[in-house]
């Protein structure tokens, strides 16, 4: 099996360093920015290409697309066009438009898209979703989530103007660069029909895309889901909780627990933890994708899912321009 990563940054870098570990030697990396002339991982030499087209020409069976936002959708269609399987970082594209068609596309080539919302892989995460699904809560009323940690820690060393999660032009913004968070959402309690949002560039961070967004979705059955991101909290925080006619489930992402507190009196709480292994999501992820293109199941996180929640991000979007509720694009 031969894969081509594109994209020698932190993400690029890793996914070579796990796609190594789960047995695929045979790999390409593109460097079209930095033009690299190998990438050396583990004292293993990858070679380098300097132009994607040139490196699907070399018949890969697979593409793994970790390059800036703004040319996610491009390549994509690009490799889905060459019969490439592909493994697309977060979140699809800038927007929603223009990829159902690749969404079709895909399916019917038989190829498979995985999306790199790696959190769906997350022990404890995964273990709400369950808890959830069989009614361990009860009735859902409502869900809440948060995502706040500053933008100047997200690469310690690095000047945050110059990365693509401050930059308009290369698809940044907190509502792209966190997508994990509406991804999450969907995931458990979705699909949701509508969405009133408030928040923008609140701050005096010197980046051109929005750095606080609030927002308040509703599922298709009713239920309300809140949800805040923003580019400003020290100390960082991130989480889930989700609110039942039987209880809640609390789930902290940097803690890397899930409490469950039953509605009845005086009831003790039940507390799962995992030990912290972060890469563990990213080899998970990239284990479920190869499994498909062997197997032909579909991933756990598929483009149409990257979609829907791009989608959402469209509407926030809207509705913080216009000071309205707004539709989801189905």
């Amino acid at each position: 099996m031969k894969v081509a990563v594109v994209g020698t940054g932190s993400v690029g870098r890793r996914h070579l360093s796990n796609l190594l570990a789960l047995g695929v030697k045979n790999l390409i990396a593109v460097s079209e920015h930095s033009r690299h002339p190998h990438v050396d991982i583990s004292n293993i030499t990858i070679p380098t290409c300097p132009d994607f087209d040139d490196a699907l020409g070399e018949r890969p069976t697979a593409v793994v697309i970790a390059n800036s936002t703004s040319l996610h959708l491009d390549y994509l269609k690009r490799a889905v066009a060459a019969g490439c399987h592909v493994y697309l970082e977060k979140p699809a594209g800038v927007s929603a438009h223009g990829l159902a068609p690749v969404v079709a596309t895909a399916a019917a080539r038989g190829l498979v898209v995985a999306m790199g919302t790696m959190y769906r892989f997350n022990e404890r995460l995964e273990s709400l979703r369950v808890r959830v699904r069989r009614g361990d809560i009860g009735q859902v009323l409502s869900a809440e989530s948060l995502i706040g940690e500053h933008i100047k820690d997200y690469h310690p060393g690095e000047d945050y103007r110059l990365s693509y999660t401050g930059r308009a032009a290369l698809g940044g913004g907190v509502l792209l660069t966190q997508i994990h968070q509406i991804d999450w959402l969907n995931w458990i309690l979705g699909p949701f029909e509508t969405v009133f949002a408030t928040g923008g560039h609140i701050s005096d961070l010197e980046i051109d895309v929005e750095d606080s967004a609030t927002y308040l979705l509703r599922s298709c059955d009713g239920t309300p889901a809140y949800g805040h991101l923003d580019y400003l909290q020290r100390p960082k925080r991130a989480g889930l909780t989700i609110t039942g006619t039987g209880g809640r489930l609390e789930w902290d992402l940097f803690d890397h627990t899930l409490t469950f507190r039953k509605a009845a009196n005086h009831a003790q709480e039940e507390v799962e933890r995992s030990p912290h292994d972060r890469n563990a999501m990213f080899v998970a992820a990239m284990q479920d994708f190869l499994s498909c293109t062997k197997t032909g199941a579909p991933p756990r996180a598929a483009l149409e899912d990257g979609r829907r929640a791009v989608a959402i991000v469209d509407a926030i979007k809207s509705s913080m321009a216009s000071g309205n509720s707004e539709r989801i694009d189905p």
